[in-house]
């Protein structure tokens, strides 16, 4: 269960690089991915990301409008699959 916006884009995040083998996303990428997945979008992508970033440690910035997936987000996303499978 992924239990707000930021864990929300943890986990896309994480797709996009670990499964989908991306080497970055971009926020209009992230908006997208949002809506098809059905999740309610943010008001504002960037600063979604931002905070995403700078509250939880989930996504860091590559450069102008490209980010990744963190530490943060991936060690979460290993948590809710681990706690899935249990």
């Amino acid at each position: 269960t992924l239990g707000n916006t930021y864990e929300r884009i943890a986990a896309l995040a994480y797709h996009a690089i670990k499964t989908e083998g991306n080497t970055s996303f971009s926020p209009k990428e992230m908006d997208d991915w949002f809506g098809l997945c059905g999740f309610k979008k943010p008001g504002n992508m960037r600063v979604a990301l931002a905070d995403a970033k700078a509250k939880y440690g989930y996504v860091v910035s590559k450069g102008y409008a490209q980010w990744t997936i963190a530490t943060g987000g991936e060690n979460l996303v290993m948590e809710k699959i681990e706690g899935k499978n249990r």
